[in-house]
């Protein structure tokens, strides 16, 4: 799956000063900085954006500066699924390439320290300058969550007339990966006849879509609803919302669950949850004389809980939850939903064990819980 396509947007810094070793990490702020579409450089023609090629500028014939520096971030939601990465890499003339902090690769550059004036090995002339240099990099440096490629690209002298640079980045995912990272599914009964089911998936592999299955009274006897697939992404590393409304319904007790399809025929099924719907009149008089916000049950727990929560009036609603460094990690439910009462099923695979807090805010009520997660 390609994480990094060429010609993506990169930030760009163009003014010829030594930015140190700060600059390659995740959470440097880089706000400041220029910012376009690969391929950046000058002279080559090629360029979808220009950068500064120093105190000799118009004519980039003497005076340019021998370093510019690039950022650009990627984000996915489990690294341990990438079993080898692959780059190629566009460069004139020299380069050196971070990976969250961690050089990855060298080329075309001397060996040792290095700064903003250090010129690179050789010239690049002819077909190499249009031609990408493929490596493979360790995937051990990746992090789940936000990922950052920081890049030098060095001049062989200021009187270089041209620089260029850009960038692709492959990974690829293990053969037991699991087809899709499932992290939220819950029900919302909208009336005696109408469940709105929604669910969100961290990663797909493979993903050709989903039916919706129902059973009345256990979870025994699940069939699918009609009409009720909903298409999938494929291979994706971006989170995805899903959502389905079962026009079908009648009062009682039932349960749901997914049935996902691979691209190639096979079949998995995700966790039942239960849902009581009630007549009108049963509705009425069971809706909540309060908001309330419950602990998740089981917990601790590996790999799924259940959250509840209740409300007695049309709210908007927010409930996400956080690492114990007050950092938001996940949102399970976000939007405007009826009186009653709800069930949230949290799946922690993409957690790692520790403590963590849900946050539930419904119009100006706030609560919160701590969860464990146990591996």
């Amino acid at each position: 799956t390609v994480l990094v396509p060429a010609g993506t947007t990169w930030k760009f810094l163009d003014n010829g000063s030594d930015q140190g070793t700060a600059w390659r990490g995740v959470s440097f702020n880089d706000s400041s900085w220029a910012s376009g579409p690969a391929e950046l450089g000058y002279g080559d023609g090629g360029e979808a954006t220009l950068v500064n090629c120093g105190t000799g500028a118009p004519t980039c014939t003497s005076n340019n500066f021998i370093t510019t520096y690039f950022r650009g971030s990627f984000t996915i939601a489990n690294a341990s699924l990438f079993t080898s990465l692959t780059m190629d890499l566009l460069r004139d003339d020299g380069a050196v390439v971070y990976l969250n902090n961690a050089e990855v690769f060298r080329t075309n550059m001397p060996a040792g320290s290095i700064n903003n004036t250090t010129p690179a090995s050789s010239a690049i002339t002819g077909t190499a300058e249009t031609t990408y240099v493929t490596t493979s990099v360790n995937p051990g440096s990746l992090l789940n969550g936000k990922n950052v490629l920081a890049v030098e690209i060095h001049q062989n002298s200021a009187t270089s007339s041209d620089i260029s640079f850009n960038l692709k980045l492959t990974g690829t995912l293990s053969e037991t990966a699991l087809p899709i990272q499932l992290s939220s599914f819950n029900a919302v009964v909208l009336s005696p006849h109408d469940v709105r089911l929604d669910w969100t998936t961290l990663t797909e592999t493979n993903n050709y879509g989903f039916e919706v299955q129902k059973s009345a009274g256990s979870q025994a006897n699940y069939e699918t609803v009609v009409n009720s697939f909903v298409p999938g992404h494929g291979t994706t590393l971006i989170p995805h919302s899903y959502s389905y409304t079962d026009v079908t319904a009648i009062p009682g007790t039932w349960y749901y669950r997914l049935k996902q399809m691979d691209l190639d025929g096979t079949v998995n099924y995700s966790e039942g949850i239960a849902v009581g719907v009630l007549s009108a009149t049963e509705e009425e008089e069971a809706i909540p004389k309060e908001f309330t916000l419950q602990q998740n049950y089981p917990n601790p727990f590996n790999p799924s809980t259940l959250i509840r929560y209740t409300l007695p009036k049309e709210s908007s609603v927010s409930l996400k939850m956080y690492n114990t460094l007050g950092e938001e990690v996940a949102v399970l439910v976000e939007g405007v939903q009826r009186a009653g009462t709800y069930s949230v099923q949290l799946d922690a695979n993409n957690f790692a064990s520790g403590v963590y807090i849900y946050r539930l805010s419904a119009d100006d009520f706030t609560s919160s819980r701590k969860l464990i997660v146990l591996r």
